[in-house]
């Protein structure tokens, strides 16, 4: 009997499983940024190339589906830590955490 408690999330294809799963993305290529083994809905490439060294960006990109309109890319002092500005509804500014796989 599998128990549901050990299965997470796989990084390169999002789906969950249990430890030792085969996941559906090997050998697959993303066609966004062309790496081997991973699905494009987890790519964080676009994410990831609006960061500079400078340490904030302004970026104005519509995506498709499920993705959102991204505003301003901000690296608050550390390097394993990228953090994501949005305004909600012209209202709210919240600041999100980005999981970048990497961490």
């Amino acid at each position: 009997m599998r128990t549901r408690s050990k299965d997470t999330e796989c990084y390169f294809c999002v789906g969950i499983y249990g430890p030792g799963h085969n996941c559906p993305a090997k050998g697959k290529t993303c066609s966004k940024c062309r790496k081997l083994n991973q699905f494009t809905k987890v790519c964080c490439s676009k994410v990831m190339n609006a960061i500079k060294n400078d340490k904030q960006s302004q970026i104005a990109e519509t995506f498709e589906e499920d993705e959102i309109l991204l505003y301003d890319v901000q690296q608050n002092g550390s390097k394993d830590e990228v953090f994501v500005s949005l305004n909600i509804n012209n209202q709210t500014r919240v600041s999100f955490k980005i999981n970048t796989r990497a961490q």
